[in-house]
């Protein structure tokens, strides 16, 4: 389209992170008329916030452009079609396993794995800018250490102006 996804392209650094978080991109074409509804709908499946909801595969996504290429060639049209069909599902694929990349988060586990080995207390505090994923870090944890025999206790505070 030429256009980014959300927010205005004089957005600064946070805010195009609090969008790329917290809102949904407009479908392509919104943004250009000239975009096939399909491949707007294969966009908007590239940029989904939830990894589930999104293309598992490479392959799943070159099948999908494939079909539209096939039908656009035959029929001058891309005839409507449930994207993802060709998908082939990893069973070891796991969302929450994707926050655990992030810093904070890298931090967070290390110290509950210390205290879960050891015994010992600690205290771990996040801290962030409304929307940049504190709460999807905390919850990513959670379940990654789910089975464990650690006591938690997890709090949140909203600032009030």
């Amino acid at each position: 389209t030429g256009k980014l996804p959300f927010g205005s392209p004089d957005a600064g650094e946070a805010e195009w992170i609090h969008h790329h978080i917290a809102s949904a991109p407009r479908p392509a074409g919104q943004v250009r008329e000239d975009v096939p509804p399909m491949l707007s709908v294969i966009l908007l499946r590239l940029l989904a916030k939830s990894p589930a909801d999104g293309y598992q595969t490479v392959q799943g996504l070159m099948a999908d452009l494939r079909r539209c290429q096939a039908t656009l060639t035959a029929e001058n049209t891309i005839a409507p079609f449930t994207p993802g069909l060709q998908e082939r599902f990893s069973t070891s694929f796991r969302p929450e396993t994707l926050f655990t990349q992030h810093p904070q988060a890298r931090v967070l586990l290390t110290t509950l794995d210390a205290v879960n080995r050891t015994g010992t207390q600690s205290l771990v505090m996040l801290s962030g800018a409304p929307g940049s994923g504190k709460s999807a870090i905390i919850a990513s944890a959670l379940k990654t250490l789910q089975h464990r025999q650690i006591l938690l206790a997890a709090s949140k505070a909203d600032q009030h102006s």
